[in-house]
């Protein structure tokens, strides 16, 4: 995950740092693709790990936009959500990947401010929900996901 970051060093500079005196500034991570066979289950939800965030890391931001709609045959509604371990709505609340429109303005956006451990890494999820079938019935769907991050330690 770090080689994926193109944060900027503002310790000591013009008297700005993050985390008293050093750190990254807040910064998009590369986007990470989601696949709907990556959720796929027997069960009408599921959940992927997407990103293991260092010890001490905050994420500022979640932006999601998906380019296929998630579907398949029976699949009534279909719903992505971006959290952690029992709260997979904590940084993005479900959002309709089945029957939002596919555009260049259509995505779902968070501003957050979360930072859940500051000596171990957190888990990152997302979470899928269909409704009228099993996830494993889907026949496609296809997202980005982006987190804006830092780390003050």
């Amino acid at each position: 995950a770090w080689s994926n970051l193109k944060g900027v060093d503002m310790g000591g500079c013009c008297g700005i740092g993050i985390g008293g005196g050093g750190g990254l500034v807040p910064t998009w991570l590369s986007p990470i693709t989601i696949l709907h066979t990556q959720l796929q289950a027997a069960a009408l939800t599921n959940s992927l790990l997407v990103y293991s965030m260092p010890a001490g890391g905050i994420i500022h931001g979640v932006k999601l936009k998906h380019s296929v709609t998630f579907d398949g045959p029976a699949i009534t509604e279909y719903w992505l959500s971006v959290g952690f371990a029992g709260d997979l709505q904590a940084l993005l609340i479900e959002y309709d990947v089945e029957t939002t429109p596919v555009g260049n303005t259509d995505f779902a956006i968070s501003s957050v401010f979360d930072s859940r451990n500051h000596a171990a890494a957190t888990s990152v999820f997302v979470g899928a929900r269909a409704v009228g079938a099993n996830l494993n019935t889907s026949t496609q769907g296809t997202a980005q996901l982006w987190l804006l991050v830092s780390f003050p330690i």
